[in-house]
């Protein structure tokens, strides 16, 4: 939905500048004081979250003075609530004991529902549950967490399996959070736009109970709401319980629960698929299958190089699937020869991949530079935005900067079929 949203106000902007007698775009402080008229007191990121109407956005700061009334000394960043409707921000990373207080460790916003009422965030802090493990220590690592700021709850996801249902509201859960000498570290997180599925990669081994894990690495995980429970997606084919056999990382879910993420593990699919020794792109069903996306054109194996996944790699209906990489087989109608990463998109449907970053001219040919920079692609999978050092990708335009230059591509114009 934020993607949309991102389309909706480009639009607007564009009619506002239109209009002579009026501004051509209202900006708004989110980071501004409590009570005063300036600004907050420490630095603020850009937010990452915006609810559907844009009534409420997340941000970080490290701002002591934008909830008025919170007590804020624990010198790192802490999650905020920003009402448009109110003018007023809210302090989502506060301590389980006392919500006029910062909890006592960096904490990031990671999503928000569409709804406004479900914030996804991480921490470091200790003091947001009220749970010790069995040796009187507090929550280590960096921890995910669920505000629900209806019932003005918030939720552990990165739980031991021994522990479901554990929210602020349970007090006194000692060692329900023991990791088994462990501590999760969430580095990337997804969450779909109702709050109902979460996934989130993990180097914990105790999320669920008998899975082997032996790879010592990241793995994927879905969180499901309703039914509170933790699913492993990283899983060796035709073997849910045990790890595959590379790390897994930033996962991305589609409007339907599809997962896309990357992996170096070879184990996903049948043995002789996935060879290349190197980070690939995969993408799990929720059937479940496992799809190799950045697959070979020649052959149903993976592609000769390395794959990321992009920023906003997934459709809202799971058929196109973006990213980034130094493959040079995974388009059988363009010679890639640059020796450097490039864009792909990949129609599902079709089961065709296409290289983005191609010369303005015929014959078809990668560009002469690295593509790779900001790659993030609208919500119906038409077109996307990514930065490049490449000189000869327009060819109405003479690129003499010798610095990288933002491109936009429609992908109407790439599959000779046209999209629908």
């Amino acid at each position: 939905m934020s993607k949309c949203i991102a389309v909706a106000a480009f639009a607007m902007f564009f009619f506002a500048s239109a209009q002579a007698d009026v501004p051509r775009v209202a900006t708004q402080l989110l980071s501004h004081h409590a009570t005063a008229a300036q600004t907050g007191n420490g630095q603020s990121d850009s937010g990452v979250g915006i609810s559907a109407d844009g009534r409420f956005l997340i941000f970080r700061s490290l701002a002591t003075d934008l909830v008025a009334g919170i007590v804020d000394d624990n010198a790192a960043s802490d999650v905020f609530l920003y009402d448009r409707r109110s003018g007023r921000n809210e302090l989502i990373s506060q301590r389980h004991d006392d919500a006029l207080r910062s909890a006592s460790g960096n904490s990031y916003p990671i999503a928000l529902s569409d709804d406004g009422r479900f914030v996804l965030f991480a921490s470091e802090a200790p003091d947001i549950m009220p749970m010790i493990d069995g040796n009187g220590s507090s929550l280590s690592g960096r921890d995910l967490f669920l505000r629900d700021r209806d019932n003005g709850t918030v939720r552990l996801l990165t739980r031991k399996n021994s522990a479901p249902g554990l929210t602020s509201a349970n007090a006194g859960l000692v060692n329900a959070v023991t990791m088994n000498g462990c501590a999760a570290y969430v580095r990337h997180a997804d969450m779909n736009s109702d709050a109902t599925r979460i996934v989130f990669d993990s180097e914990c081994s105790a999320h669920i109970s008998g899975v082997t894990d032996t790879n010592g690495v990241g793995d994927i995980f879905r969180f499901d709401r309703p039914a509170n429970t933790i699913t492993l997606l990283s899983h060796a084919d035709g073997n849910t319980a045990q790890t595959a056999n590379g790390a897994s990382t930033s996962p991305k879910l589609d409007m339907n629960g599809n997962v896309v993420f990357n992996s170096t593990a070879s184990n996903f699919v049948p043995a002789g698929v996935d060879e290349n020794g190197e980070s690939d792109v995969y993408l799990r069903t929720t059937e479940p299958t496992m799809e190799l996306i950045s697959v070979s054109a020649a052959a149903p194996v993976a592609g000769n190089g390395e794959s990321f996944a992009a920023r906003d790699p997934i459709s809202d209906d799971g058929r196109y699937v973006t990213w980034i990489g130094d493959a040079s087989d995974l388009d059988d109608e363009v010679t890639d020869d640059n020796a450097v990463r490039d864009v792909f998109v990949r129609d599902r449907v079709r089961g065709k991949t296409e290289l983005v970053s191609v010369r303005g001219t015929l014959p078809l040919r990668s560009g002469g530079g690295l593509s790779a920079l900001g790659t993030a692609m609208t919500a119906d999978g038409t077109a996307f935005v990514f930065g490049s050092f490449a000189t000869e990708l327009s060819a109405d335009h003479v690129d003499a900067n010798n610095v990288p230059d933002a491109y936009v591509a429609y992908f109407g114009a790439l599959f000779s079929d046209g999209f629908e």
